[in-house]
């Protein structure tokens, strides 16, 4: 679990090779999810975190991606990198560090 001061310094962090912030307010294709995971384990882990502007100053816009059904993952994909509730909320996701 991520600490509320752990999470400030996301917030303030740069995007870049291992953070990425997404808004993803309403859906966030599980397709696209991946494909930033499998981006940042190629960088040596990192970050996506969903329900967050990606422009400065950032602010917490929550994201509803996960509220309608569970992400499945298709056949071949690990499911790992995903951390999903069913809330309006925000998701914190990533591989390594």
């Amino acid at each position: 679990m991520t600490s509320a001061e752990q999470f400030r310094v996301y917030l303030d962090s740069p995007e870049g090779s291992r953070i990425e912030f997404k808004e993803a307010k309403g859906n966030f294709y599980f397709e696209e999810l991946v494909q930033y995971c499998v981006a940042l384990a190629n960088e040596g882990g990192g970050k996506v975190v969903l329900g967050i502007t990606d422009r400065r100053p950032r602010s917490v816009v929550g994201t509803a991606a996960f509220s309608r059904s569970p992400v499945e993952p298709r056949p071949g994909c690990s499911s790992s990198c995903i951390s999903g509730s069913r809330s309006k909320s925000t998701h914190t996701t990533g591989s390594g560090s």
